[in-house]
């Protein structure tokens, strides 16, 4: 508790008299609580509160926030959990939460005493509003691979797996990352690190990701030897019940369609009308489905801005089978 000390010292001035609660004290306490955390009692701003110094690294929210509750009640005084470190995801989320914690020397945030004190945290790197294409690819597959977690791959494989350059997989990391959706952990071989449920992890995420759709184009003829997979409307009858609509509609990477046009393989290709409707693709379809139609949720995404009933309805679906 040295640490701690003195960064009370040098941020409040105050000289903290830090006591360890006894035995004793807390015999009749759960012995997971015990096992956790050392306790200690002190005085600040003169307020009794409990210190309690985590002796593991896992901060993960839902588990800390009943863990806080329980020795709050036990106490009846504020609880102040003290890390020796943090990520910033789980910093985040402690500080919506509004649980008081310290980190010596970082940072000290105590919402039950009106205090937000920040000292070596970098300033939040500017992200973009939306997700990087391949940081989208990422984080859909691992929502919808359950059995398959991306935290299981480093950055070399996981650039073999989805076909990038490895720098596309730090950056699409990091953006990950400054958008607090993850941790990178590792230091020779770096992994991600998701720390939460994938149904939290969609909710936090879905107002970054991005329609994967560039535009739609219309072709008579669909072009041979192509990898063309159902989207819109041909693919919402595969996950949900509507039927399928008049017109077909395919996805197709922007790689690819790009080389077909300078190849000039696209028959009566315009933006108006055609017997094929052909969405242009931000990353590769293929990726996350091993089927001819893409996934569900890049489909839920591309046509969650839709206002027709029936399609909402499907979307409403789509959530209840790959999400909830």
């Amino acid at each position: 508790m040295e640490k701690l000390k003195n960064y009370i010292k040098k941020i409040l001035g105050i000289d903290l008299k830090i006591k360890k609660i006894s035995r004793n004290e807390v015999a009749s306490m759960p012995l997971y609580l015990r096992n956790r955390f050392d306790i200690y009692r002190t005085y600040l701003l003169n307020k009794e509160v409990v210190l309690v110094y985590a002796k593991d690294l896992n901060t993960e929210t839902k588990q800390i926030e009943k863990q806080r509750q329980n020795l709050r009640s036990f106490f009846n005084s504020p609880v102040i959990i003290v890390f020796e470190e943090i990520s910033a995801v789980a910093r985040q989320r402690l500080i919506n939460k509004k649980i008081n914690f310290i980190v010596p020397g970082k940072q000290m945030f105590l919402p039950e005493l009106l205090m937000d004190l920040r000292e070596t945290y970098k300033v939040p790197y500017k992200t973009d509003k939306k997700l990087l294409p391949s940081a989208q690819v990422i984080l859909i597959y691992n929502i919808l691979n359950r059995n398959e977690a991306v935290e299981n791959y480093s950055f070399k494989e996981l650039a073999q797996k989805f076909n990038y350059t490895q720098m596309a997989i730090t950056k699409a990391a990091n953006n990950l990352s400054n958008h607090k959706i993850c941790d990178i952990k590792g230091t020779k071989e770096k992994y991600l690190y998701f720390n939460i449920d994938k149904r939290e992890l969609w909710n936090e995420a879905l107002n970054l990701l991005a329609n994967p759709v560039n535009k739609q184009v219309y072709v008579d003829e669909l072009p041979q030897n192509t990898e063309l997979y159902k989207s819109n409307e041909a693919a919402l009858p595969v996950y949900t019940e509507i039927a399928e609509g008049n017109q077909l509609y395919y996805a197709i990477f922007k790689d690819r369609f790009y080389q077909l046009q300078r190849e000039e393989r696209l028959k009566n290709l315009n933006e108006e009308e055609g017997n094929y409707c052909m969405e242009i693709w931000k990353y590769n379809p293929g990726i996350l489905t091993q089927h001819d139609y893409v996934d569900p949720l890049s489909l839920y995404i591309s046509l969650k801005e839709n206002t027709d009933e029936r399609i909402q309805m499907a979307l409403e679906q789509i959530l209840k089978t790959y999400i909830w």
